[in-house]
């Protein structure tokens, strides 16, 4: 099975025949891809953090992605029923659980405009954080973790894990 970025980065340089410069970066994004699975699983379990995204649940595909780059599912015996979008049910629940890091996902055309230009990574985390989750002791701690949305699966994980586990993922 092909990973469908590899995929989509081949097809697309065959419709505008570029194959040899969809080869090359085809081959890097496998590369990438190889070695950011092989760091996630080389971290301890006992080093592992618990993190979460926002209140998704352990079938989000932002929650996978983060326990792909090595982390553990913060809400695992949360007592919540959470699907895949997660709980918009911010109760007392979520206080009693153990948040090493929280990893919140922006989009380039979010909060009504694209973040080309200025760049002001406090407007960003500001502006993408709701105020009940300023109020988390992982937020007030600096465990939460913006990170671009729009990213290709392997540089996605590898910026989750970049994030979480420098000392691991410093060499990539």
């Amino acid at each position: 099975l092909i990973e469908p970025t590899v995929a989509s980065v081949l097809l697309y340089g065959f419709l505008i025949g570029a194959e040899e410069t969809a080869q090359d970066l085809a081959e890097f994004y496998q590369q990438t891809w190889d070695r950011t699975l092989e760091i996630a699983d080389s971290i301890p379990s006992d080093e592992r953090i618990l993190a979460a995204c926002n209140l998704g649940g352990p079938d989000n595909a932002h929650v996978v992605r983060t326990l792909m780059a090595g982390a553990d599912y913060a809400f695992e015996n949360c007592g919540q029923s959470l699907n895949a979008y997660g709980s918009y049910d911010f109760g007392d629940w979520v206080y009693s659980q153990t948040i090493d890091c929280m990893v919140v996902p922006i989009w380039a055309n979010s909060l009504n405009g694209s973040y080309f230009g200025d760049l002001n990574a406090e407007y960003i985390l500001e502006s993408g954080i709701s105020a009940d989750f300023k109020t988390l002791d992982v937020y007030k701690n600096g465990g939460v973790y913006i990170i671009n949305g729009d990213a290709p699966t392997a540089m996605d994980i590898l910026i989750r894990g970049y994030a979480m586990y420098p000392e691991y993922y410093g060499d990539l």
